[in-house]
């Protein structure tokens, strides 16, 4: 499947979830049928179904320009085909972006009025271990004209690393991964070390008592991930 019509899935899906989420909210009118659409109609194979369920996450967040809330619907990769994150992580320049492929996504967003969103999106991701300090680079896995994935990506410095978040902001959204590379820990001379002790335990000997030492939408873009899959299977077997 071609990843514009991959794109437009991910799209109608998190639109649809927005919609379902501002119809739930509102009042119906007194006689009303609330009965005409199927919930369990989603037009899922089961095939997408049992892929919905392993990698639906809730590891990314988003928030459109001046702060809009969004929609965010996001599946997780690793959770479900790690051939995928190995072919994908193959095409990374490690000289553009050291380090670990930790997290592979398809990210769908859309306003809270169920409207397609545009503008640019900033999204945040829950990335297990990482700090500030460590060399992150998310990685953008662009498409064609056709919407086919082109092998080119494009290398984004993060708005911020946090304890356990990457924040990074996109003016499209497709394949997206998240590259880690751990920063060493600084390591002290053991001489250095007890020399600075025993400094300071002289000190404390001469220095005086004080009295002061007391010192934390969904289904539908299952469809796009397994095309996604596919694609890179098909790709994979050529080669």
């Amino acid at each position: 499947m071609k990843m514009k019509k991959l794109l437009a899935v991910v799209t109608a899906a998190v639109l649809t979830m927005a919609t379902a989420m501002t119809a739930y909210a509102a009042p119906v009118a007194s006689g009303g049928d609330v009965s005409k659409e199927d919930p369990d109609d989603d037009g899922l194979t089961p095939e997408e179904e049992e892929f919905l369920k392993k990698a639906a996450t809730d590891k990314v967040s988003a928030v459109g320009e001046n702060g809009t809330s969004l929609v965010t619907i996001a599946l997780d990769y690793n959770k479900v085909d790690e051939d995928v994150v190995k072919e994908l992580s193959k095409q990374i320049d490690t000289s553009k972006a050291p380090g670990t492929l930790v997290g592979l996504y398809e990210v769908g967003v859309a306003t809270a009025a169920g409207e397609e969103y545009n503008g640019k999106v900033t999204l945040t991701f829950k990335v297990d271990g990482v700090k500030p300090g460590d060399t992150v680079t998310v990685v953008h896995y662009l498409t064609d004209a056709d919407g086919n994935l082109t092998g080119e990506i494009e290398y984004i410095k993060p708005d911020s690393v946090g304890n356990g978040t990457v924040t990074a902001t996109f003016t499209s959204l497709s394949p997206i991964g998240i590259v880690v590379q751990v920063a060493k820990a600084e390591k002290t001379p053991a001489k250095t070390t007890a020399a600075k002790t025993k400094k300071t335990t002289t000190a404390a000997k001469k220095s005086p008592k004080t009295g002061n030492e007391d010192y934390t939408m969904i289904m539908l873009l299952s469809a796009a991930a397994l095309g996604v899959m596919t694609a890179v299977s098909k790709k994979g077997k050529k080669a």
